[in-house]
């Protein structure tokens, strides 16, 4: 089932009632259905992009209002009309408690870039230029996204990354889970195998596509090949440049064993490049779709490199899945603001991007080798992953991931732990995870002092 609301991010109403009554009134109107299976609670948190909590709370107001009931180990379900209560007022609905972390400092958030190192000069320059020369853009563009940035992206990934592709098979939208939900369209029947712990977000897109998500656990190496089922595989999501949110690298000899499974099984890969741009200890890695153009889908952004709000994904897809969605009747529009996407094709062409890359890649290469050295001088700590991308992996001898994360919470540091990114029900490695990106260098020393009061070092 698909929850396809707008939450008004504006809104005076809290975002967990906003939930709570769009639900109501479609079950109470016979949108939604009895016996309809609702969206699991970590599924719909990641499609609507609040907390875990704030869904929670949607959920337990709509139990007990009647509307729906939890199943054990099923899931939630919609009751019956004749069952079905009024719509209470506001006033009538208990109100959730604040989330833990919600006053808490987060410098070690993994969502934040260094806003010091955006190059505002040069992206103000180009958007000015494409908005005042170019009035053809407020027409209506590709649904693929522009001519001029696919190529442009095709040049790029070729160079930089060894992708193998056309224009046409790159994809543009405002995105990761929005081009998945496209993705979702085009696969055949069949499930989606997951690394756990692994990026639970685009997992979440798949499940409310309505698709089957399977957890396979990782090792130093990435996914467990011989844990993956012998039947029913569609597709295998992995992240083999920088594992989400362990850190390793695939190396080459799982890739090619796991592409070679993938093409006897007659399965796609989905590989999300995240993070591959920031190598810290050697050059970034080929991607895995140029060992194998027609079996991988490679997926990318800009939210980590150029900024989160520049919501501009991309996707290739492997010749056969791109013919399919070339004749498909898929005619929605780009997602992505066509001047956007001109000025992003001319800061690709004019070389501004990889001199960018450069430039923030040292700024991030500094501040992780400050920060691990640091962490490293705490007896019983563990670092790992700190060689590439934006985050790494502490682990503490003594302390569990549970310790860690409330004992910073007492002096006000907000962390996310490894079980935060795995799924409901499995068991994970011990340790939390501390993104780099967006702290400040004048904030290290403070931060640090807090986590070392906070575990008693």
């Amino acid at each position: 089932m698909n929850i396809t609301m707008q939450l008004e991010q504006s809104s005076a109403k809290p975002m967990y009632l906003q939930i709570y009554r769009y639900i109501a009134e479609e079950v109470r109107t016979g949108r939604i259905v009895p016996g309809d299976k609702m969206p699991s609670k970590r599924a719909l948190a990641a499609h609507l992009g609040v907390s875990l909590s704030t869904v929670e709370a949607a959920y337990n107001a709509l139990s007990q209002e009647g509307f729906i009931e939890a199943k054990q180990r099923s899931g939630f379900y919609v009751l019956p009309v004749e069952q079905l209560a009024p719509v209470p007022s506001e006033t009538d609905i208990i109100q959730p408690e604040k989330e833990e972390n919600q006053a808490l400092w987060n410098p070690f958030s993994l969502a934040d870039v260094d806003t010091a190192v955006f190059p505002y000069a040069t992206w103000a320059k180009l958007l000015k230029d494409v908005v005042y020369n170019r009035p053809e853009l407020l027409q209506r563009g590709s649904r693929q996204g522009d001519r001029e940035l696919t190529c442009a992206l095709r040049e790029f990934l070729h160079g930089y990354r060894g992708i193998v592709c056309r224009p046409e098979q790159i994809i543009i939208g405002a995105g990761i889970p929005y081009l998945l939900s496209m993705l979702n369209d085009l696969l055949p029947s069949g499930c989606i195998a997951f690394e756990n712990p692994g990026y639970l977000t685009s997992a979440g897109a798949f499940e409310m596509a309505g698709r089957e998500v399977l957890p396979i656990p990782v090792d130093e190496n990435g996914l467990c090949i011989d844990k993956l089922p012998s039947a029913g595989l569609c597709a295998v999501y992995v992240t083999p440049s920088h594992q989400f949110p362990l850190g390793f690298t695939m190396p080459y000899y799982r890739r090619s064993r796991l592409l070679a499974h993938a093409s006897r099984q007659g399965f796609y890969l989905i590989e999300d490049d995240y993070d591959s741009e920031f190598r810290y200890a050697s050059r970034p890695i080929g991607a895995m779709q140029g060992m194998a153009p027609e079996r991988v889908v490679y997926i990318g952004t800009f939210s980590r490199t150029i900024a989160p709000s520049i919501r501009v994904a991309y996707m290739v897809l492997p010749p056969e899945l791109s013919n399919l969605w070339a004749g498909s009747r898929y005619q929605t529009a780009c997602s992505v603001s066509r001047f956007e996407q001109q000025a992003l094709a001319e800061f690709l062409r004019g070389g501004h991007y990889v001199r960018h890359l450069r430039r923030v890649g040292l700024v991030y290469r500094n501040r992780a080798k400050r920060l691990t050295e640091l962490l490293k001088e705490f007896p019983g700590v563990r670092i790992q992953g700190e060689q590439a991308g934006l985050h790494f992996v502490l682990m503490h001898e003594r302390l569990t991931e549970k310790e860690l994360i409330a004992k910073a919470g007492i002096q006000g540091i907000a962390l996310k732990g490894i079980g935060d990114y795995s799924f409901p029900g499995t068991v994970s490695p011990q340790g939390v995870v501390l993104g780099f990106g967006g702290i400040r260098d004048d904030e290290i020393g403070s931060a640090l002092d807090r986590l070392r009061k906070a575990w008693q070092i």
